[in-house]
This record gives structure tokens, sequence and C-alpha cells, in this order.
């Protein structure tokens, strides 16, 4: 994070397998985020 921060407040973009892997990152976070989300709901509803 601290490479793209670095990138975004100089106005650069990350090389592109530096980016993928940022990409891969963030999702990975998504889904689990959404499946934490969802288990707290059902542990709610029941």
């Amino acid at each position: 994070m601290s490479l793209w921060r670095l990138g975004r407040d100089q106005g650069q973009a990350l090389p592109p397998e530096q980016q993928a892997e940022l990409d891969t990152l963030v999702e990975a976070e998504l889904k689990a985020a959404t499946a934490r989300t969802a288990a707290l709901i059902q542990q709610e509803s029941s």
C-alpha cells in the first residue's frame, strides 16, 4: 500500500504486475468481508 500511496501522490501508476497483485488482494478482502457480513446476518437471524 505504501508504494501505491507514493505513486498516487506523485501522479504515477503502479507497474502492471504490482497493480494486478493489489487488485487480487483487494478482491480477496472484499469477498472475505462479504462472507463475514453474511455470517453475522445469519447469526442474528437465528
